[in-house]
C-alpha cells in the first residue's frame, strides 16, 4: 500500500488487511444452515450490554424471512450507545447481491444523528446467532470517525482450521474476540470535520500521514 503521493509506503498481508473473514467462506450458501448445526458453540460468557445487543439483532434477523430466495443468510446489527439506547437495524437484500444494504452501514445515520452521544458496543450477526465482523463499506464508515474509536465489536473467530466446521467430531471450534474497529480495518486515514481533528489525540492525527487530504 502507498499514499497518493507515495511518500509512505506499506508491506502487509491479505490476513493483515482483513483479520475477521466470514466464517461461511468458500460455502455454498444452501450449505451454510447445515454446517453451523454441526457447530459446538461453547458457552460464551459476555457483558449484560452486549448480551442485550446479541439477543435483539437475532430476534430481528429471525424475524426477517423475506427476500430468502435471494439469500438464505439474514443479518442484522445492533448498536448500544453511552445513553444506554439501542438501535438495531436489518439487512436489505437486492437481487444484484452487490448493492444490498447491509445492517450496519443502516445504523451509520443515527450514529450520525445522535453525536455527540457515542457508540459503545456492536454486533453484527446472522440468524443462527454467528457473530460476523462489519462488511468493508460499514468498517470504513466506522473507522474513519474518531468518534467510534472506543466502540468495541463481538466476532466468532475459528479456533481451528475452517474445514473443521464440516468436521462433526470437530466440537468447539469458534472463539468469540472483542475488538475495537481500528482492529478491523488497516491503517486508514482521517475524513473528520475540523471540530473532530482538533480533539483527535496524537495517536489518531498519525492515521493521516498517508498523503491523503
Amino acid at each position: 500500500m502507498a499514499s497518493c503521493n507515495m511518500s509512505v509506503k506499506k508491506n502487509t498481508t491479505l490476513a493483515a488487511l482483513f483479520p475477521f473473514p466470514s466464517l461461511y467462506e468458500g460455502i455454498p450458501a444452501n450449505n451454510v444452515e447445515k454446517i453451523v448445526r454441526n457447530i459446538t458453540k461453547e458457552k460464551t460468557v459476555v457483558s449484560k450490554d452486549f448480551r442485550t445487543c446479541i439477543d435483539r439483532a437475532v430476534e430481528a434477523a429471525r424475524s426477517s424471512c423475506f427476500d430468502d430466495k435471494l439469500h438464505p443468510i439474514r443479518y442484522a446489527a445492533s448498536i448500544l450507545f453511552e445513553d444506554g439506547s439501542i438501535h438495531t437495524e436489518i439487512q436489505r437484500k437486492t437481487l444484484e447481491y452487490g448493492s444490498t444494504m447491509d445492517a450496519v452501514s443502516a445504523l451509520i445515520p443515527i450514529i450520525e444523528r445522535k453525536k455527540p452521544v457515542r457508540p459503545t458496543h456492536g454486533v453484527h450477526v446472522d440468524q443462527y446467532g454467528i457473530l460476523h465482523a462489519p462488511f468493508a463499506s460499514a468498517r470504513a464508515h466506522l473507522a474513519e470517525r474518531a468518534s467510534n474509536d472506543e466502540m468495541m465489536y463481538l466476532i466468532h473467530v475459528l479456533k481451528a482450521p475452517a474445514k473443521a466446521l464440516t468436521d462433526t467430531k470437530c466440537p468447539r471450534v469458534l472463539d468469540v474476540a472483542t475488538v475495537k474497529i481500528e482492529a478491523l480495518v488497516p491503517d486508514y486515514p482521517r475524513w473528520n470535520g475540523k471540530k473532530e481533528k482538533r480533539s483527535e489525540t496524537k495517536k489518531m492525527r498519525a492515521r493521516m500521514s498517508c498523503g491523503c487530504p
